[in-house]
């Protein structure tokens, strides 16, 4: 079994969110900048030793568990540079925060994802859970 922090290389705080929060969040920890898109353009962020994950019925507990698992990974790439470095080198698509395709299309994402699946079934979860996974769900909940 696992033990997260022994692959964290530093402290992280991970806060969970009432979706309704997320614009303010994303102000106080983005100098009072808007945030991308709308209220379902993205699910979490991590920034520094920060994670903000936004829930509502578009989430299970289960993919509450691999999203904190994914926002971890990008803590850990945050700080290994000699990692993070070459994988972000190529910039982002300028639709990163509000396109799922151009999203899952990052390495980092990818790596994340595959870090969070890995993980979810050793701690007993479910994988896959990813961005297209909850937009799914975002859709049924939209048309419902």
């Amino acid at each position: 079994m696992p033990v997260l922090g022994e692959g964290l290389l530093g402290p992280q705080r991970v806060v969970i969110h009432p979706r309704s929060e997320r614009d303010l969040a994303w102000g106080e920890d983005h100098a009072g900048a808007k945030a991308p898109g709308g209220p379902y353009s993205f699910r979490a962020y991590t920034l520094g030793p920060v994670t903000r994950i936004f829930v509502d019925k578009t989430e299970t507990r289960a993919s509450v568990g691999w999203l904190i698992l994914h926002e971890l990974a990008h803590a850990v790439l945050n700080r290994a540079p000699r990692t993070a470095g070459p994988l972000r080198s190529q910039p982002r698509p300028t639709n990163y925060a509000t396109n799922d395709t151009a999203h899952e299309a990052v390495p980092e994402e990818q790596i994340c994802n595959r870090v969070a699946d890995l993980l979810t079934v050793q701690l007993g979860g479910r994988p896959g859970l990813n961005r297209h996974w909850w937009r799914k769900r975002t859709r049924a909940y939209a048309s419902a």
